[in-house]
C-alpha cells in the first residue's frame, strides 16, 4: 500500500523514462551515429547537451530504440519496484503518441509497478510535459534533464536531476541530486 499524506490522499512520484527508466537509447544512439565524430561518450553528450530537441536526434533515436521493447536493468526493476509499494508511479514522457504501444510493452515487460495506461502520459513537447506533472501533482519528479528539473522545481515540486553526461548540477530550492537511477529510493526517502 503507498504511503498517504496526513489527508488520507496517495503519495505520487513521476518519472521520466528516457535516461532515467530506460538509460541504453542514448548509448545506442551515440554508437550508431556519432561515434565517428572524435568523441569520448562524455564529451559528446556534454558538448551537445541540447541536441536531443534535433530532428536528427530524435530520428536516431526512433530508429534506434522504438523498434522493440527491450528489457530493464534488472536493479532499475527492482528500485522501481520498492518505490512502488511506497507511492502511486506515474510516467511522464517526450515521445510521439506512434509510440505509446512499445513505451506500454516497455513498462509491462519489465514489471513496472501501478503500471497501467492511465499512468502513462506521453507529451509532444516539453512545456506539454511539465503541465502534466504539475496537474499530477507528485511529491517529487525524477529526470535527467536539467531545464525540466528546473521548471518543476518552480512549480514548488521536489525534483530529483539523476545525473548523465549532458546535464550539470542544479543548486535550486526542491532540487534534490542522484549520482544514479539507483540511488532515487534513497533520495525519494530523504525528502
Amino acid at each position: 500500500m503507498p504511503w498517504k499524506r496526513k489527508d488520507d490522499v496517495v503519495k505520487k512520484v513521476t518519472f521520466d523514462i528516457d535516461g532515467v527508466l530506460y538509460p541504453y537509447w542514448h548509448s545506442l544512439v551515440y554508437l550508431k551515429y556519432f561515434s565517428d565524430l572524435g568523441f569520448s561518450y562524455t564529451a559528446f553528450w556534454k558538448q551537445w547537451a541540447d541536441y536531443s530537441d534535433t530532428e536528427k536526434m530524435r530520428t536516431a533515436v526512433e530508429d534506434m530504440t522504438m523498434i522493440s521493447a527491450p528489457y530493464s536493468d534488472a536493479g532499475i526493476t527492482k528500485m522501481i519496484q520498492a518505490i512502488g509499494k511506497m507511492f502511486e508511479v506515474h510516467y511522464v514522457t517526450v515521445r510521439p503518441e506512434k509510440f505509446a504501444t512499445i513505451t506500454h510493452a516497455y513498462l509491462t515487460r519489465n514489471g513496472f509497478p501501478n503500471f497501467r495506461i492511465s499512468n502513462l502520459h506521453m507529451a509532444n513537447t516539453t512545456n506539454t510535459k511539465i503541465a502534466i506533472i504539475d496537474e499530477i501533482s507528485p511529491v517529487a519528479h525524477v529526470d535527467d534533464r536539467t531545464n525540466i528539473v528546473i521548471e518543476v522545481a518552480r512549480l514548488g515540486i521536489n525534483a530529483i536531476l539523476v545525473n548523465q553526461p549532458w546535464n550539470e548540477r542544479v543548486y535550486a530550492d526542491y532540487v534534490y541530486y542522484a549520482d544514479h537511477i539507483l540511488d532515487v529510493l534513497n533520495v525519494l526517502k530523504d525528502i
